[in-house]
Protein backbone atom coordinates (compact mmCIF):
# COMPACT_ATOMS: atom_id res chain seq x y z
CA UNK A 1 0.00 0.00 0.00
CA UNK A 2 1.44 3.33 -1.07
CA UNK A 3 1.95 5.92 1.55
CA UNK A 4 0.74 9.34 0.60
CA UNK A 5 3.64 11.67 -0.31
CA UNK A 6 4.36 14.87 1.46
CA UNK A 7 2.45 17.63 -0.26
CA UNK A 8 3.79 21.18 0.12
CA UNK A 9 1.29 23.79 -0.58
CA UNK A 10 2.57 27.30 -1.47
CA UNK A 11 0.44 30.21 -0.42
CA UNK A 12 -1.38 31.91 -3.15
CA UNK A 13 -0.44 35.64 -3.35
CA UNK A 14 -3.06 38.10 -4.34
CA UNK A 15 -2.50 40.88 -6.88
CA UNK A 16 -2.22 43.42 -4.09
CA UNK A 17 0.58 41.45 -2.48
CA UNK A 18 2.50 41.22 -5.75
CA UNK A 19 2.72 45.03 -6.06
CA UNK A 20 5.91 46.75 -4.68
CA UNK A 21 5.70 48.06 -1.21
CA UNK A 22 4.95 51.75 -1.23
CA UNK A 23 7.88 53.75 0.23
CA UNK A 24 7.37 56.66 2.57
CA UNK A 25 8.03 60.09 0.92
CA UNK A 26 10.36 62.74 2.39
CA UNK A 27 8.68 65.34 4.48
CA UNK A 28 8.95 69.05 3.73
CA UNK A 29 11.16 69.57 6.79
CA UNK A 30 13.63 66.92 5.61
CA UNK A 31 13.82 68.50 2.15
CA UNK A 32 14.45 71.96 3.59
CA UNK A 33 17.18 70.65 5.91
CA UNK A 34 18.91 68.81 3.05
CA UNK A 35 18.84 71.90 0.83
CA UNK A 36 20.27 73.98 3.66
CA UNK A 37 23.18 71.58 4.16
CA UNK A 38 23.87 71.51 0.42
CA UNK A 39 23.77 75.33 0.15
CA UNK A 40 26.13 75.70 3.11
CA UNK A 41 28.60 73.26 1.56
CA UNK A 42 28.52 75.16 -1.75
CA UNK A 43 29.14 78.50 0.00
CA UNK A 44 32.12 77.07 1.89
CA UNK A 45 33.63 75.59 -1.29
CA UNK A 46 33.18 78.84 -3.24
CA UNK A 47 34.75 80.80 -0.38
CA UNK A 48 37.77 78.52 -0.32
CA UNK A 49 38.19 78.81 -4.08
CA UNK A 50 37.98 82.62 -3.93
CA UNK A 51 40.54 82.79 -1.12
CA UNK A 52 42.87 80.47 -3.03
CA UNK A 53 42.51 82.55 -6.20
CA UNK A 54 43.26 85.76 -4.31
CA UNK A 55 46.31 84.22 -2.63
CA UNK A 56 47.60 83.01 -6.00
CA UNK A 57 47.09 86.46 -7.53
CA UNK A 58 49.00 88.14 -4.67
CA UNK A 59 51.86 85.67 -5.06
CA UNK A 60 52.10 86.35 -8.79
CA UNK A 61 52.08 90.13 -8.20
CA UNK A 62 54.79 89.85 -5.54
CA UNK A 63 56.94 87.83 -7.93
CA UNK A 64 56.36 90.45 -10.66
CA UNK A 65 57.40 93.25 -8.25
CA UNK A 66 60.58 91.38 -7.30
CA UNK A 67 61.37 90.80 -10.97
CA UNK A 68 60.83 94.50 -11.76
CA UNK A 69 63.17 95.58 -8.97
CA UNK A 70 65.84 93.12 -10.07
CA UNK A 71 65.54 94.21 -13.70
CA UNK A 72 65.92 97.87 -12.71
CA UNK A 73 68.94 96.99 -10.55
CA UNK A 74 70.53 95.26 -13.54
CA UNK A 75 69.84 98.27 -15.76
CA UNK A 76 71.35 100.65 -13.19
CA UNK A 77 74.47 98.49 -13.07
CA UNK A 78 74.62 98.59 -16.86
CA UNK A 79 74.25 102.39 -16.95
CA UNK A 80 77.23 102.72 -14.64
CA UNK A 81 78.14 104.87 -11.67
CA UNK A 82 78.54 108.19 -13.48
CA UNK A 83 75.22 108.00 -15.33
CA UNK A 84 73.28 106.94 -12.22
CA UNK A 85 74.93 109.66 -10.11
CA UNK A 86 74.03 112.20 -12.78
CA UNK A 87 70.40 111.04 -12.83
CA UNK A 88 69.80 110.89 -9.07
CA UNK A 89 70.98 114.27 -7.82
CA UNK A 90 70.12 116.86 -5.19
CA UNK A 91 67.84 118.56 -7.74
CA UNK A 92 66.18 115.25 -8.72
CA UNK A 93 66.51 113.04 -5.60
CA UNK A 94 64.16 110.36 -6.89
CA UNK A 95 63.49 108.74 -10.21
CA UNK A 96 59.97 107.38 -10.78
CA UNK A 97 58.83 104.62 -13.11
CA UNK A 98 55.51 102.91 -13.74
CA UNK A 99 54.74 99.44 -15.05
CA UNK A 100 51.77 97.50 -16.30
CA UNK A 101 50.27 94.72 -14.19
CA UNK A 102 52.11 91.95 -15.99
CA UNK A 103 55.37 93.88 -15.80
CA UNK A 104 55.86 93.73 -19.55
CA UNK A 105 56.14 97.53 -19.94
CA UNK A 106 58.19 99.82 -17.67
CA UNK A 107 58.60 103.52 -18.44
CA UNK A 108 59.94 106.62 -16.63
CA UNK A 109 57.26 108.99 -15.36
CA UNK A 110 56.80 112.28 -13.51
CA UNK A 111 54.06 110.78 -11.35
CA UNK A 112 55.00 110.12 -7.73
CA UNK A 113 53.49 107.36 -5.58
CA UNK A 114 50.63 109.68 -4.54
CA UNK A 115 49.68 110.38 -8.14
CA UNK A 116 51.08 113.93 -8.15
CA UNK A 117 53.02 115.42 -11.05
CA UNK A 118 56.69 115.86 -10.29
CA UNK A 119 56.82 119.03 -12.38
CA UNK A 120 59.68 117.88 -14.58
CA UNK A 121 59.54 117.70 -18.38
CA UNK A 122 57.29 114.97 -19.76
CA UNK A 123 58.88 111.53 -19.68
CA UNK A 124 58.20 108.35 -21.62
CA UNK A 125 55.13 107.23 -19.63
CA UNK A 126 53.42 110.53 -20.48
CA UNK A 127 53.94 110.09 -24.22
CA UNK A 128 51.38 109.20 -26.85
CA UNK A 129 49.43 106.07 -25.83
CA UNK A 130 49.58 104.37 -29.22
CA UNK A 131 52.62 105.62 -31.08
CA UNK A 132 56.04 106.85 -30.08
CA UNK A 133 56.18 110.59 -29.47
CA UNK A 134 59.87 110.50 -30.39
CA UNK A 135 61.17 108.00 -32.96
CA UNK A 136 62.79 105.09 -31.17
CA UNK A 137 60.81 105.55 -27.94
CA UNK A 138 57.92 103.26 -26.94
CA UNK A 139 54.36 104.60 -26.55
CA UNK A 140 53.25 105.84 -23.14
CA UNK A 141 51.23 104.01 -20.48
CA UNK A 142 47.71 105.21 -19.68
CA UNK A 143 47.22 106.12 -16.03
CA UNK A 144 44.57 103.43 -15.56
CA UNK A 145 47.14 100.80 -16.64
CA UNK A 146 49.85 101.91 -14.18
CA UNK A 147 49.63 99.06 -11.70
CA UNK A 148 53.18 99.17 -10.31
CA UNK A 149 54.99 102.32 -9.19
CA UNK A 150 58.76 102.29 -8.80
CA UNK A 151 60.87 104.82 -6.91
CA UNK A 152 64.67 104.85 -7.14
CA UNK A 153 66.54 106.98 -4.60
CA UNK A 154 69.94 107.13 -3.03
CA UNK A 155 70.86 105.63 0.33
CA UNK A 156 73.56 107.52 2.23
CA UNK A 157 74.95 107.12 5.78
CA UNK A 158 74.20 109.74 8.39
CA UNK A 159 76.77 110.93 10.95
CA UNK A 160 75.54 108.43 13.55
CA UNK A 161 76.56 105.54 11.33
CA UNK A 162 73.03 104.40 10.48
CA UNK A 163 71.57 104.77 7.02
CA UNK A 164 68.77 106.93 5.81
CA UNK A 165 67.24 107.96 2.51
CA UNK A 166 68.20 111.49 1.62
CA UNK A 167 69.09 113.76 -1.26
CA UNK A 168 72.69 113.31 -2.44
CA UNK A 169 75.07 116.16 -3.01
CA UNK A 170 77.64 116.54 -5.72
CA UNK A 171 80.45 116.35 -3.15
CA UNK A 172 79.36 113.03 -1.65
CA UNK A 173 78.76 111.54 -5.10
CA UNK A 174 82.23 112.50 -6.25
CA UNK A 175 83.99 111.20 -3.13
CA UNK A 176 82.39 107.78 -2.82
CA UNK A 177 83.42 104.63 -4.65
CA UNK A 178 79.93 103.11 -4.37
CA UNK A 179 76.59 104.69 -5.19
CA UNK A 180 73.98 102.86 -3.05
CA UNK A 181 70.33 103.10 -4.11
CA UNK A 182 67.02 101.75 -2.86
CA UNK A 183 64.52 100.48 -5.41
CA UNK A 184 61.00 100.60 -3.97
CA UNK A 185 58.11 98.94 -5.82
CA UNK A 186 54.54 99.53 -4.62
CA UNK A 187 51.27 98.14 -5.93
CA UNK A 188 48.52 98.53 -6.87
CA UNK A 189 49.40 102.10 -7.81
CA UNK A 190 46.19 102.82 -9.71
CA UNK A 191 42.98 100.84 -10.10
CA UNK A 192 40.53 101.39 -12.99
CA UNK A 193 37.08 102.75 -12.13
CA UNK A 194 35.57 101.30 -15.26
CA UNK A 195 36.01 101.39 -19.03
CA UNK A 196 38.26 104.19 -20.23
CA UNK A 197 36.49 107.26 -21.59
CA UNK A 198 39.59 108.55 -23.35
CA UNK A 199 38.84 109.89 -26.81
CA UNK A 200 42.36 110.64 -28.00
CA UNK A 201 45.68 108.87 -27.77
CA UNK A 202 47.03 111.60 -25.47
CA UNK A 203 44.00 111.80 -23.15
CA UNK A 204 44.89 109.88 -20.00
CA UNK A 205 41.40 110.24 -18.51
CA UNK A 206 42.32 110.78 -14.85
CA UNK A 207 38.77 110.05 -13.68
CA UNK A 208 38.90 106.49 -15.06
CA UNK A 209 41.36 105.42 -12.36
CA UNK A 210 41.99 105.98 -8.66
CA UNK A 211 45.31 106.17 -6.82
CA UNK A 212 45.34 103.43 -4.18
CA UNK A 213 45.79 104.72 -0.60
CA UNK A 214 49.21 103.97 0.85
CA UNK A 215 47.89 101.72 3.61
CA UNK A 216 46.24 99.46 1.03
CA UNK A 217 49.36 98.86 -1.07
CA UNK A 218 51.96 96.13 -1.05
CA UNK A 219 55.63 97.10 -1.06
CA UNK A 220 58.89 95.48 -2.09
CA UNK A 221 62.33 97.04 -1.49
CA UNK A 222 65.67 96.13 -2.99
CA UNK A 223 69.02 97.75 -2.14
CA UNK A 224 71.68 97.91 -4.83
CA UNK A 225 75.24 99.27 -4.96
CA UNK A 226 76.50 100.83 -8.17
CA UNK A 227 80.28 100.45 -8.20
CA UNK A 228 82.60 102.85 -10.00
Amino acid sequence: MKKPGLIIRQPIMTNAELLPVKQRAFSLVEVVVALGIFATAIIVIVGLLAANTQATSRTIEAETAARLADTIRTELQRYGYDNVAAGVTAAVPRVFLVATRDGSRVLPTNEDSEGNDGGRPALLAEGNLETATTPGNPPGIAQRDRYFHVSVRRLVPNPAGATKLTSPTAATAADEAVFPVVIEVTWPHRTPNGPSAATTTTDYDDEASTVTPEQQREIFKLTAAIVR
